[in-house]
């Protein structure tokens, strides 16, 4: 390799692997890592220079312990994109649409390393205002459609003439508004003919599914596909499942009855709005509407080639530290011990639609077919995965893998298939740590494994473009975690113990649901049997549902319910409700679940101090459910609910920054109470915190250092003013500088 540079360092700390000494090469864009790596011997570091680099990294059976890492202060990037030539061979056609024929394919476009947009009606895009307001990005079918034919109608406005929300998602879902002059435009208002075009149907509730659109007149507001689903890159099973569900009575009267089925359009007959573009297979044609002012050639647009710029078979222990993508991914089959560390995907997966593939988008995964059970151990540590569509992760047939610290946002808006934004369903013992997810489509945020556990999650603005669904799902499972997660701002259910399907499958057994956190979103539904449900915390949402219907394997003869705030208590969420049959005591169901606790406008969510809540609950037999750690509680008893009063720290999940994040109160918080608590979520591997605060942004004081706890109590609070606040994260590195942020006192 030209530019490489191989440097061996005798120290007496040096790694020693056998008679081999480790040593690092440094390699640059223009070589090849994969032969550096098939070239390297055990305990050997590849240490990579900035820049974009774009030949695959295809590894087989490499062993090691290796690791491939960013140089201190550079970002490698892994670049699935290519520059698209800059030629006269561009043509200017009608509506300000220009074409030029490639020599390859391509499924997404960028004008240097910003996405533009694929063309699709509704014209609503990621980034838009509304986006993941389904009521903007989609059409609804009306009720008398069917499956092969669509009838357009626009979605409810969200509030009928007497005021009171219209729900068209479902019991499961809370309504949302649409702007009244938003999703105006009816199909036949488009004056086009979408035949050929590919619609995306949410016609399966919780599964969407892509067709061609076989017939469409211009000015008809209604179209035609076929119900056959065989040629879409998928198995046998995927047209016969479809069919079946679709056929379904029940689901029908769900889908068209209920208002739940809805649909948008991709194809060339949509495009018609700056930054918008096509790619047709066929002729190899790329149609594109450059933005105002501009032409394609003079514009860097590079196009999208490459699903995989990382793909490993049979390897283990290998790391990648730093290591970022651009436009692509990674795949690892029947891989052990591979660490995948502090990397951003930026637009990792999309789908290839375009190219005919109206299946399964391809994502983010590691899968196992040949040591299917035994341990795995990949993990995922600091990475951020933004603006793709697709799962953001899939772990399947894995055991023993760890994802921790991930941001995810803006994620899967066309929900294709069984659609999950991370997948750990068919995957045992994992363990799933501060991910913070905002912004997705799919139905079902996470589903996860039997033996898993999810901790520390922050999820908002999630599942909104299929019904049903929640935040964090499980089927059929046997010890099953949930703890120290928020839930909040959206229309599915907070948190959900599913039954495994019902009789004659075997009930799920022996989870444990606790110190979690819902609020403004679904209830908290749980199925099976033999649960653990202690100290979490609800409000503003329907309550608390242990499920007694045999039909859907809810029994609950031995389900433990403990130490529980929340609106409401139901065993059922219609009708009649059979009486709960298990363990339940020192629990607190009211209505205003907010008036014990310190400041929840504001995410306090700790007990006030002479509320009931305070020392009144009981300390569960932790013999009998698996808990990771030992429950911590303050004073003579656990406190009912998911805080602890007088704790000198305050809990709070999801992603952490390198710098302080998550403040408490609110930035711009307005009604704060005077004795409040300012409270952050640290900076990730921060020490140290520092506190600056006062009444103007550019004159704040450092009022402490804090080491142990995330709580500071301010100088005495002035009704109606406004204060300002900074934290600035220092780790044993480096000190990150925070954002200021301010709250105006009741």
């Amino acid at each position: 390799m030209k530019t490489r540079q191989t440097i061996i360092t005798l120290l007496t700390s040096l790694l020693i692997y056998g008679s081999a000494v480790a040593a690092e090469t440094v390699l640059s864009p223009s070589d090849d890592v994969a032969a550096a790596l098939r070239d390297a011997q055990s305990g050997d570091v590849i240490a990579l220079k900035g820049g974009y680099y774009s030949v695959p990294i295809s590894l087989s059976g490499i062993r090691g312990p290796l690791t491939v890492r960013a140089i201190d202060g550079e970002r490698p990037v892994l670049d699935g994109t290519i520059p698209l030539p800059i030629s006269n061979d561009w043509k200017e056609g009608a509506d300000g649409i220009w074409s030029v024929q490639l020599s390859r394919d391509i499924w997404q476009l960028f004008d240097d390393r910003e996405m533009l947009q694929t063309a699709r009606w509704p014209d609503y895009f990621i980034g838009d205002e509304h986006f993941w307001n389904q009521k903007c990005s989609y059409r609804k079918m009306t009720s008398e459609s069917s499956f092969g034919t669509v009838i357009d109608e626009r979605p409810l406005s969200g509030v009928n003439e007497q005021g009171k929300s219209q729900q068209d998602e479902g019991a499961l879902s809370q309504g949302r508004t649409i702007p009244d002059d938003v999703n105006i435009q009816t199909l036949a208002d488009t004056g086009v003919s979408m035949q050929r075009a590919i619609a995306i149907l949410n016609i399966g509730s919780w599964q969407t599914w892509a067709q061609t659109i076989d017939s469409h007149v211009a000015g008809s507001n209604s179209f035609t596909y076929s119900t056959a689903f065989t040629d879409q890159g998928e198995g046998r099973h995927w047209s016969r499942g479809i069919q079946a569900t679709a056929k379904d009575p029940a689901m029908i009267k769900k889908n068209y009855k209920l208002g739940q089925a809805h649909y948008m359009i991709e194809g060339l007959a949509c495009l018609n709005r700056p930054g918008e573009y096509w790619f047709e297979q066929e002729t190899k044609t790329l149609y594109f509407i450059p933005p105002v002012g501009k032409t394609p050639s003079e514009m860097n647009l590079r196009g999208k080639v490459q699903t995989y710029m990382l793909e490993m078979k049979e390897c283990s222990e290998l790391t990648f530290d730093g290591i970022d993508f651009f436009g692509a991914t990674f795949v690892g089959r029947d891989c052990k011990k591979i660490m995948i560390t502090n990397a951003r995907f930026d637009y990792p997966s999309w789908s290839r639609r375009m190219l005919g593939e109206l299946g399964r988008v391809p994502t983010s995964r590691f899968y196992t077919r040949k040591i299917k059970g035994q341990p795995t151990q990949n993990q995922l540590i600091n990475c951020v995965f933004h603006t793709f569509d697709g799962s953001a992760l899939q772990l399947e047939n894995e055991k023993g893998d760890v994802v921790d610290n991930i941001l995810i946002h803006d994620a899967d808006y066309s929900c294709i298939g069984r659609a999950l934004t991370i997948d750990l369903e068919k995957s045992s013992d994992i363990v799933l740590g501060r991910a913070t997810i905002y912004n997705t489509g799919s139905g079902q945020c996470v589903k996860v494994g039997t033996h898993t556990r999810i901790t520390q999650g922050h999820f908002w603005d999630i599942c909104a473009f299929q019904s049903d669904g929640t935040a964090i799902q499980v089927g059929e499972f046997e010890r099953v975690e949930f703890d120290h997660n928020w839930s909040h701002d959206h229309g599915k259910l907070s948190y959900r113990f599913d039954g495994g399907g019902g009789p004659p499958s075997t009930p799920s057994l022996n989870g444990t649901m606790h110190h979690n956190v819902g609020w403004d979103c679904g209830q908290m539904q749980i199925k099976g049997d033999k649960q653990l449900i202690s100290n979490n915390t609800l409000l503003r949402t329907p309550g608390l549902c242990t499920l007694l219907w045999e039909r859907m394997n809810g029994f609950h003869f031995e389900t433990v319910v403990v130490n529980n705030l929340a609106p409401r208590y139901m065993t059922r969420w219609w009708g009649k409700e059979p009486p709960f049959p298990g363990i339940k005591h020192d629990n607190l169901f009211e209505s205003d679940t907010g008036q014990y606790l310190r400041d929840p406008a504001n995410w306090d969510f700790r007990p006030k101090k002479d509320s009931p809540l305070v020392d009144a609950g009981t300390l569960t037999d932790m013999n009998k459910f698996k808990y990771y750690e030992e429950p911590h509680f303050v004073g003579k008893s656990p406190d009912i609910g998911a805080y602890e009063f007088d704790d000198q720290n305050y809990w709070i999940p999801g992603f952490r920054y390198p710098h302080a994040s998550t403040p408490v109160p609110p930035n711009g918080a307005v009604a704060v109470q005077q004795d409040a608590d300012l409270m952050f979520l640290g900076g990730y591997e921060a020490v140290q915190h520092h506190v600056w605060f006062g009444s103007s942004p550019d004159k704040l004081t450092q009022m402490k250092v804090l080491t142990d706890t995330n709580i500071f109590s301010p100088p005495s609070l002035v009704s109606g003013k406004e204060y300002f606040w900074r934290v600035d994260a220092v780790s044993q590195n480096e000190s990150h500088k925070g954002s200021v942020w301010s709250f105006t006192v009741k």
